[in-house]
């Protein structure tokens, strides 16, 4: 009988300790990251500057793309620039802003283009945002959007 007493104590005893040690906070070891060594606002400058430059291979090592390769990118951008004379004539930053592992920069655009009804160059200047994330170690532009006079 006082075995048997004893054994409920001790599986009473295990129980409950089993339930504390599982509610109890875990130790868990944080991945320390290290930081790209190219900031942000210089992989927008190069991105841009790849463009101005019309070397959309260069322009491709600064975005992450998910449904597109090297080739695909380039030709696409190629074509564009060959049909109605798309090009990036200049380009100023404006303001960046960095969280934790993701930023946004801000960019001044001045691009040009054939006008298809006159056939004369227009030139215009447009406001984009760029999204960049962290992947891989390094600040890749992962969306782009004209924020303002984007017609």
């Amino acid at each position: 009988m006082l075995n048997l007493i004893y054994m409920k104590k001790i599986l009473l005893l295990l129980i409950i300790s089993s339930f504390v040690f599982s509610c109890a906070p875990k130790v868990v070891e944080k991945k320390v990251e290290k930081k790209p060594e190219v900031s942000a606002t210089k992989v927008v400058e190069k991105f841009l500057e790849a463009l101005k430059q019309q070397q959309y291979d260069k322009a491709f090592d600064c975005i992450y793309i998910v449904n597109s390769d090297r080739e695909g990118y380039v030709s696409r951008l190629k074509s564009l620039s060959a049909q109605n004379g798309y090009r990036l004539v200049d380009y100023q930053i404006l303001a960046t802003q960095l969280f934790k592992e993701s930023a946004i920069v801000v960019a001044e655009l001045k691009t040009s283009h054939i006008d298809k009804d006159t056939n004369q160059t227009v030139t215009k200047t447009t406001r984009n945002r760029y999204d960049l994330a962290v992947i891989d170690g390094k600040w890749k532009v992962t969306k782009d959007s004209c924020i303002k006079d984007c017609q």
